[in-house]
């Protein structure tokens, strides 16, 4: 079904916004803040071998980047799926939120340490889930936890329970939960957790909404459209891309370079996109 002209106007709209942001800009990103430049507080923290926050940004910038390039690349083919656009927009939102918890530029950069130490954690823990060697992993939380004790950083531990050792639940602060994460840096961010999570786990009251269902003349069976909601797609992009952008911002300032060059970038020169844009399928 070809979409309203409302729709169309907001798929175009948001899309030339995912092509500034995200079309060939990674490698420019990428480039201008590694090596920072001297003085920045990403070359202070280089030059103490504490740059683990800025690591994950950059890492969690180009997953961002990756899956909002992939979205973009769909697009361009002529029409969109019922469902993959938000399968692939829960992982980008996913990053970007931990990126921006990561470069908030008010905190200090002690604190910003820790953040970086919280997504190591997190992440040792994850492989131990996966079935990585316990005692490899307990050494190198262990080393963490003299990484942070060293620079003025709170060890958390869980609270002690009768028969159960207390283990490493963060540093400065427990590690967030990504529903935390998404309140705390995107817009409607509960709401967003909620609504891509569903789409990730193919949760029929996401999908298969009440309200879109139609009698047939069977009178025990309905039909719902599978169709993308056009409006609801743009604007949940728009936001991811809002995040990802301000992400893009911070971490260039952090590097040493004025906001202007990030936004001479995306004031660059584009190819039209507007009336070949795609619909749903």
């Amino acid at each position: 079904m070809a979409p309203t002209a409302q729709e169309q106007a907001a798929l175009n709209a948001v899309t030339e916004k995912l092509i500034r942001i995200s079309d060939e800009t990674i490698d420019f990103v990428l480039d201008s803040i590694d090596p920072p430049a001297p003085g920045s507080p990403f070359a202070v923290a280089t030059k103490a071998d504490l740059r683990d926050a800025y690591d994950y940004a950059g890492h969690l910038i180009y997953a961002t980047h990756d899956h909002l390039r992939t979205i973009l690349a769909i697009i361009k083919l002529g029409s969109l799926p019922s469902y993959a656009m938000y399968t692939l927009l829960r992982p980008a939102a996913e990053a970007a939120v931990r990126a921006k918890h990561l470069l908030v530029p008010t905190i200090s950069e002690t604190e910003r340490l820790a953040r970086g130490l919280n997504e190591r954690l997190d992440n040792l823990n994850e492989q131990r889930k996966a079935g990585a060697d316990a005692r490899d992993i307990a050494k190198r939380i262990d080393h963490l936890a003299k990484r942070a004790t060293a620079n003025g950083i709170a060890v958390k531990r869980s609270r002690a329970k009768p028969g159960r050792k207390r283990v490493i639940i963060g540093f400065g602060e427990p590690v967030p939960t990504d529903l935390d994460l998404f309140k705390f840096h995107l817009r409607a961010g509960a709401v967003a957790f909620r609504f891509l999570s569903a789409h990730i786990h193919s949760k029929p009251w996401v999908q298969l909404p009440r309200s879109k269902a139609r009698a047939t003349p069977t009178p025990t069976i309905s039909s719902i459209s599978t169709e993308i909601n056009l409006m609801v797609f743009s604007s949940v992009l728009d936001s991811v891309l809002n995040l990802h952008d301000a992400n893009i911002g911070h971490v260039l300032v952090l590097a040493g370079y004025p906001t202007s060059v990030w936004t001479d970038m995306k004031q660059r020169s584009l190819p039209a996109f507007g009336s070949a844009a795609p619909s749903a399928s």
